[in-house]
């Protein structure tokens, strides 16, 4: 199967609206010991299980735990995920789902509320929750899917609550009690409203055989034709026959990782969504080495533009005349506020040549405004702000005056995200 052209054939889906992703336990990341990451729910066994004669190895799934451990229950996955230092949560492909706009409701197939959490730290707007309640026998509420507010919807409650659905039997019930609501209202019933929607299973951890059960509830009919689209790359694989896959139009992508198809479909979904400018008044230069720093500075510039900043971002070849005038014009524009200069020890050792485009044609300007607004009461300077792409300790002393910084940001200084949280009252 070729990842590409699903992920552009989802796009479609994405664009018209009619694409519901269902969303697992596998993007809520945490990291290891050996530098690797692991989702929340093998955390979650690591932190808990300990061996016995009857289960010597940890289980694979999180719904499993209580059968390996009887005392396991509510409380105990409670107090596991409270002593899970906050900035241990690796949360970036929660974040970019959160991100895509055309994304009208989002299913959540775990008890967490990092998703939602991220949503409303990224979007400036109303947000419905819904919470399939087994406790009390109501099940999922009715909904209102006309009055234009995004949803997000807990499929098996979340932690706010001690019933949340944690080992098989509780995720059945809600399964069940999901199945069993009332289906006659096209206006306020979610499985009539799923009906018609393409369903987009991202990273979730079920079983063979209740992954089948889900499928058949969400899509609230018989097997039918529609294309159901699994991604899941958790170490116990589904085990489907190669005819349930062709009889039911199911497509388990394995090819490529959940992270991997994450990033990718984001990306694609980005290009398709319309940009707003959140500050009409503000906007940023990038300036970077294409041939050293490209792959990051392009992410800056993409993580800019999801908060709402118009971003200048160069992808042709630099070289000294080559759209100059366009260059300096936006860095004299009174607008733009901030010139964040990407640096590394590769741009470093280019500085010294005769001819260097960011030193001379970008890093000059910025100081000529600079040295003009110092001696004026109409013009403004601009922030110059270096974000480091590596260890800048071997040549951050060698550095113009201009470039420097009482501030460290950078890949090792907490990324974009502490990169706009100090700086985004420059623009604001």
């Amino acid at each position: 199967m070729n990842i590409d052209s699903v992920i552009d054939n989802l796009i479609h889906k994405y664009t018209s609206g009619n694409l519901i992703p269902i969303i697992g336990c596998e993007l809520f990341k945490v990291p290891t010991e050996q530098g690797n990451s692991i989702n929340i729910h093998e955390y979650i066994i690591r932190e808990s299980f300990y061996p016995s004669e009857e289960w010597p190895e940890p289980p694979a799934l999180l719904s499993e735990l209580p059968l390996a451990i009887p005392e396991f229950d509510y409380n105990s996955l409670l107090g596991c995920y409270k002593l899970l230092n906050e900035k241990k949560k690796r949360l970036k492909f929660l974040t970019q789902l959160a991100n895509l706009k055309y994304f009208k409701i989002f299913l959540i197939a775990n008890v967490f509320k990092e998703f939602e959490t991220e949503f409303r730290k990224n979007n400036n707007e109303e947000v419905e929750i819904y919470k399939n309640d087994t406790i009390t026998m109501h099940g999922l509420p009715s909904i209102n899917f006309n009055n234009g507010l995004r949803k997000i919807i807990y499929l098996f409650d979340n932690l706010d609550s001690p019933l949340c659905a944690i080992n098989d039997e509780e995720l059945l019930e809600s399964m069940y009690s999901l199945a069993n609501s009332p289906k006659h209202s096209s206006d306020n019933s979610l499985l009539s409203y799923l009906q018609n929607k393409t369903l987009l299973f991202i990273g979730c951890d079920f079983p063979d055989l209740f992954m089948r059960y889900c499928i058949r509830v969400l899509s609230n009919n018989p097997f039918s034709s529609r294309p159901i689209y699994i991604v899941n790359d958790h170490p116990t694989k589904l085990k489907y026959q190669e005819f349930f896959f062709a009889k039911h139009n199911i497509k388990l992508i394995h090819t490529s990782p959940v992270d991997d198809f994450v990033d990718k479909f984001y990306q694609k979904a980005l290009k398709k969504e319309e940009f707003k400018n959140k500050y009409e008044n503000s906007q940023i230069f990038i300036s970077y080495s294409k041939s050293h720093d490209l792959v990051v500075a392009k992410s800056l510039y993409h993580k800019f533009r999801e908060q709402g900043v118009v971003t200048y971002f160069d992808e042709e070849t630099q070289t000294i005349g080559s759209h100059e005038n366009e260059i300096k014009d936006y860095i004299m524009n009174p607008k733009t506020k901030m010139l964040l200069s990407v640096i590394s020890e590769g741009l470093f050792n280019t500085l010294s040549s005769d001819l260097n485009y960011i030193r001379d044609i970008e890093w000059y300007s910025a100081k000529a405004r600079n040295d003009v607004a110092a001696h004026s009461n109409i013009h403004k300077k601009i922030n110059i702000v270096p974000y480091f792409v590596d260890n800048e300790r071997n040549y951050i002393d060698k550095l113009p005056e201009l470039i420097k910084s009482e501030f460290r940001f950078g890949e090792n200084h907490g990324g974009f995200d502490r990169l706009f949280s100090e700086t985004k009252n420059i623009i604001a």
